[in-house]
């Protein structure tokens, strides 16, 4: 007996054409964990997490066994009590869920999307279009309906990210096919689930501009570039860019390189599907968010309040402008770098004063000029000496991390991974997944696996720095991971330490960042 199983919209089983009753919504949420690990174990700890969040059971083990012996019954309803399961087995990493090729609904998706592209680099866009629009139809709506839970939301995400790629390689073979009158009115829909993907908003530009409806194609590009400008402070990519100017020019080129090819086998267009509810705007990235810092009395935080203290008081304030700025430097820091600035000011002050004459040291402090003088020698004296013992005290942080329940901290982390899964160049240079480089965005600590130094992976946290030099090697010896499942895989993490860090970690392709390196 196979049991197929589809995600692509609420959870379901069947089994010999009949639906499985899978039970209670935490055992659902259970098998729908073990589904985004098919074949792969899963420790117990794991489902606990990722089913309970914030509110876990005290006996969690016992609780998970007792779901997974349900799910058991309901998928080999014919396996002896005392046989060993085939469908769902334990083994000393975890539970493990057999699934076989193509029986999961997410597989088949993913099969007839790369075979499409493969038709469509092929020179075949009229397959290409079938077998996506089959893809497509798998989609019964929202991907893992009616789950909640912080790891729900992320493979949500991740599975909407693939139909919207899946719905610009469409939209490539339909305009292809030279049907950009029926593509724009489903484009204009697709758009408003996915408004960051730029392809498709350049998809629509071009199937208006080819209708003879230019005035649309660049209100159509107008729209794009508000929302990016609203939502991400950017304009729209360069490729986006092209396409406007080449419509306002009216390029020759945009239109049909050949007759409409008719494709005797082309589906019929997919029924719209009710849109999806609308999810809030995260919040702006200009809103500040402010980590504590922990106070550091050890006796190498000692020495150091001493020597800076020392100089900055020592040296009547005329060093302390470097010291700070040493501190600012080591920190990365662009308000003590300013603080800096401040002193080195004051001290200039000081002795352009001295020099003008103005200043007499025979006479009581009466006159502005002696009164600014006071200002430019005790500001960086005496404040600039706690200034400097203070920071000494409290150590910069190296990768300050906001709880995970921070709504707001979420909320910037969510945006950033939009920008770097749609704008990969966009968020180089916003220095997106990079806590070492100096930046002025915030992506809510997010730490680029692929990118950061060594140091840097041993701040994040629960991480040893062991643990850090395991993961900076292989990445050193087998190059940028991929995801978190390869982090697991290559053995640089283990399961249960990478799932803890599943919120702040992101892996770019190792593409050099933009955003400003330190000093």
């Amino acid at each position: 007996m196979q049991v197929r199983y589809a995600v692509l919209g609420p959870l379901t089983a069947t089994a010999d054409g009949a639906e499985v009753d899978l039970g209670p919504a935490k055992q659902r949420a259970v098998l729908a964990l073990l589904l985004l690990n098919a074949n792969r174990p899963v420790s117990a700890a794991a489902i606990v997490d990722a089913v309970w969040a914030d509110d876990p059971p005290e006996n969690g083990t016992n609780v998970v066994q007792k779901h997974v012996a349900g799910l058991r019954r309901a998928l080999e309803p014919d396996r002896s009590p005392r046989s060993p399961s085939t469908v769902l087995a334990l083994d000393g990493a975890g539970y493990r869920l057999h699934v076989e090729a193509g029986a999961l609904d997410t597989d088949t998706f993913d099969s007839s999307v790369r075979g499409a592209r493969a038709l469509l680099a092929g020179d075949d866009p009229g397959a290409a279009a079938t077998a996506l629009r089959s893809a497509l139809l798998l989609w019964r709506g929202e991907a893992l309906a009616g789950l909640d839970g912080r790891v729900f939301a992320t493979a949500r995400r991740r599975l909407d990210d693939a139909r919207g790629a899946a719905w610009e390689l469409l939209a490539e073979a339909e305009l292809a096919l030279g049907r950009h009158a029926s593509l724009g009115a489903e484009l204009v829909r697709v758009i408003e689930e996915f408004p960051a993907r730029e392809e498709l908003r350049g998809a629509l530009m071009l199937a208006l501009y080819r209708q003879g409806r230019q005035a649309e194609a660049l209100t159509a590009f107008r729209e794009a570039r508000d929302y990016l400008s609203d939502e991400f402070g950017v304009e729209p990519g360069e490729r986006l860019q092209d396409l406007h100017r080449r419509i306002l020019r009216s390029d020759p080129s945009l239109g049909l390189a050949a007759p409409p090819v008719t494709s005797p086998a082309a589906a019929p267009p997919v029924a719209a599907a009710p849109p999806p509810p609308p999810t809030p705007t995260p919040a702006s990235a200009s809103v500040p968010v402010r980590t504590g810092r922990r106070l550091d009395l050890s006796a190498k935080a000692w020495a150091k309040a001493v020597l800076f203290g020392g100089v900055a008081a020592g040296s009547l304030g005329m060093l302390t402008w470097l010291v700070i700025g040493v501190l600012a430097f080591a920190r990365r820091s662009w308000a003590q770098g300013a603080a800096a600035a401040v002193y080195g000011v004051l001290t200039m002050g000081m002795f352009v004063l001295i020099g003008s004459g103005e200043i007499d040291p025979e006479r009581d402090l009466g006159t502005t000029w002696d009164l600014l003088f006071s200002l430019c020698l005790f500001v960086p004296m005496l404040v600039g000496a706690l200034h400097a013992v203070l920071l000494a005290f409290f150590p910069r942080s190296p990768a300050p991390v906001a709880p995970a329940g921070d709504p707001l901290r979420e909320a910037h982390r969510e945006q950033a991974r939009q920008i770097l899964a749609y704008r990969p160049d966009i968020a180089a240079e916003l220095g997106i997944g990079r806590p070492d480089l100096f930046r002025w965005y915030d992506d809510g600590g997010l730490v680029d696996v692929n990118a950061v130094p060594e140091a840097q992976l041993a701040a994040l946290p629960g991480l040893s720095a062991e643990a850090a030099r395991t993961v900076a090697a292989e990445r050193a010896r087998g190059g940028p991971f991929g995801s978190l499942h390869d982090l697991v895989a290559r053995g640089a993490l283990p399961p249960d330490d990478a799932y803890a860090l599943r919120q702040l970690l992101v892996f770019g392709a190792g593409l050099a960042t933009t955003a400003r390196p330190p000093g």
